[in-house]
């Protein structure tokens, strides 16, 4: 609040003030309360005048706030008063502003005032003073303005670029590139949309912490803002993805000779605190005009050459081309369908699991199946991976689940259900919760369930899996390591994890026949499983000779085509009663050969 107004207008406009030092001393009174405090002493200070409160009570001048509202209460005078107002500090003290007439605080005498001593009486008084304070108020106004604006542009600015890097952000990339897509039609500029993607980058923060990620994606930044030119636009899509828009860049050969121009440079070693981290990277890349002419096609399409690139070889460039096109409009058809399918589409069927020296089966694995009206027969890794970039999979997951628990009510208690979780499942706490609450209103005990999840769904998100997993654990279920030797194959995860069973892969399964190193790796980890005193299930059993050969490793649980195809609901009592698993008898060590070691 300003008061440097000329002397007479402020005595004018505030007839009722009151001037102090730094200490709180009485300077000066204006003429209203040079009336009301006629008997003061000059000594004084205004806290023996008055009692005030802001809203508190105040002994020390320091402790107020400059233009803060006050109350002052008399304390020397026969009739007590109180009076309202403002302050207003400054290096030399301190003025109080009173702008309301006193409230009386007893009805024995009145105060002999009016209004006028604490407001102007003359109206050209006014009219100046009110011309003065719109001149202030217009230069406070403008003031406000110009920071707004200056406020704004930084938010505006802000919204559109990543914090850690400083590139664009997704949001801000989409709309440049939505730019440079107009005034390319105008001027049938073409150009090339590269999307990067950083191969183990979670391993990256797993072995040397968040802060190496973060460093890392600042280095990566640095290194592609050096690369381009100044019409390229680069953003960071989210995570450890990148996008770049290159420009003058049409053809085939020059996009893909520059999409490994910029994975070679971002594959260059960082230092970070005495080690070495080498980073790689996968590209995808489409051709404007030639592969689509909007922002979503694509963004879409080299999305899908990323994908293509990461499925066959990481670390590779792939550009979008006609072959991609029939499997993008059939992945395309693919999502359409299961967005839009019912629930009695999907049915379960069981896989027997089997003890490897009795043959009893002690369990069934839980397997998905989709037959669509428009597609027929869909294969689970097909539609599993369709359901997962649509988002639906949750849905299947609690589908599936609560049928499974239906089922198995019916089958003898020794028999084990197995399920298995997609990364997006327990990546999601309200799934986790949906889950919990479908088993704990099964008429099935907790411990007949096993949820099977692979190594790639617990490093997607490793916090969040232990709390997952751990949610589970908690109410007696049990947990499967699924596919192990396929992923990272980390016995890390067997210490961290709440891990109660592991499956080996049918790849060291169809492997064993073929090779004796298989054979050691085999029986090194079913050892370590029976130290641990974890479960240990060998996946892909499909004949005599690989059942002798894992019986001669010591494999407790074996699982396969050998014991059983998979089943609906309704033939299983039947499977279980007429159908034993018959082992033939163990061969002498002597009678298992190998046609090749390796």
């Amino acid at each position: 609040m300003s008061v440097n107004l000329p002397d007479v207008l402020f005595r004018r406009l505030f007839p009722a003030f009151l001037r102090v030092d730094l200490d709180g001393r009485v300077l000066e009174l204006g003429p209203s309360l040079q009336r009301l405090l006629s008997h003061h002493d000059t000594d004084q200070t205004v806290f023996d005048l008055f009692t005030v409160r802001a809203p508190g009570p105040v002994t020390q001048l320091e402790t107020l706030e400059d233009s803060g509202h006050l109350t002052l209460m008399s304390r020397t005078t026969p009739t007590p008063f109180r009076l309202r107002g403002l302050i207003h500090k400054d290096s030399d003290g301190a003025v109080f502003l009173v702008s309301h007439a006193p409230d009386i605080e007893t009805d024995a005498d009145q105060l002999a005032l009016e209004f006028s001593d604490f407001s102007p009486a003359d109206p050209s008084i006014d009219l100046l003073i009110s011309a003065h304070m719109r001149k202030l108020l217009l230069e406070d106004a403008t003031m406000l303005a110009s920071q707004l604006e200056e406020k704004s542009r930084e938010a505006e600015a802000s919204a559109r670029h990543d914090a850690l890097t400083s590139l664009l952000n997704r949001r801000g990339f989409l709309e440049a590139f939505d730019a440079r897509i107009m005034s390319s039609h105008a001027l049938t500029r073409p150009f090339a949309m590269i999307i990067l993607d950083l191969d183990g980058f979670k391993t990256v923060n797993d072995i040397y912490g968040h802060a190496a990620g973060d460093a890392l994606l600042r280095t990566l930044a640095e290194r592609l803002g050096h690369l381009m030119t100044p019409d390229a636009i680069v953003g960071r899509l989210g995570g450890d993805e990148f996008g770049i828009l290159l420009p003058d860049c049409g053809t085939a050969r020059d996009a893909e000779a520059a999409g490994l121009a910029i994975c070679r440079e971002l594959s260059r070693p960082l230092d970070w605190q005495g080690s070495q981290i080498r980073p790689a990277a996968s590209a995808g890349i489409a051709l404007f005009p030639d592969h689509g002419r909007s922002v979503h096609s694509l963004m879409e399409r080299a999305d899908f050459a990323l994908y293509n690139s990461k499925l066959s070889t990481p670390g590779s460039v792939s550009l979008f081309h006609r072959q991609h096109e029939q499997m993008f409009r059939e992945n395309w058809a693919l999502e359409k369908y299961i967005m839009e399918a019912r629930d009695d589409e999907f049915h379960l069927v069981y896989q027997p699991i089997v003890r490897a020296q009795t043959g009893q089966v002690t369990g069934m694995e839980a397997l998905a199946r989709w037959t669509s009206p428009e597609l027929g027969e869909v294969t689970p890794d097909r539609f599993i991976r369709a359901a997962e970039r649509t988002g639906i999979v949750t849905r299947l997951t609690k589908l599936f689940i609560a049928q499974a628990l239906t089922d198995v009510a019916d089958w003898p208690d020794h028999i084990s259900l197995s399920i298995n979780l997609s990364a997006i499942d327990i990546a999601s706490q309200e799934t986790t919760q949906a889950i919990v609450q479908l088993i704990n209103a099964a008429p099935v005990a907790n411990e007949r369930i096993v949820f099977e999840v692979t190594e790639t769904a617990i490093i997607r998100d490793q916090d969040q899996a232990k709390r997952a997993l751990a949610q589970l654990t908690d109410i007696g279920v049990r947990i499967a390591l699924d596919d192990f030797g396929t992923g990272y194959s980390s016995l890390r995860h067997l210490q961290q994890i709440p891990i109660d069973r592991l499956k080996i892969d049918r790849s060291f399964t169809k492997g064993l026949e073929h090779s004796l190193i298989t054979e050691n790796i085999m029986s090194f980890v079913i050892d370590l499983c029976t130290k641990l005193e974890i479960e240990c299930v060998v996946e892909g059993v499909s004949n005599a000779r690989q059942l002798n050969l894992l019986r001669k490793t010591g494999a407790p649980l074996l699982q396969g085509f050998y014991f059983g195809r998979p089943m609906r609901a309704g033939k299983i009592e039947g499977f279980l009663q007429t159908r034993a698993v018959r082992l033939p008898a163990q061969p002498q060590p002597h009678q298992i050969g190998y046609r090749s070691a390796s």
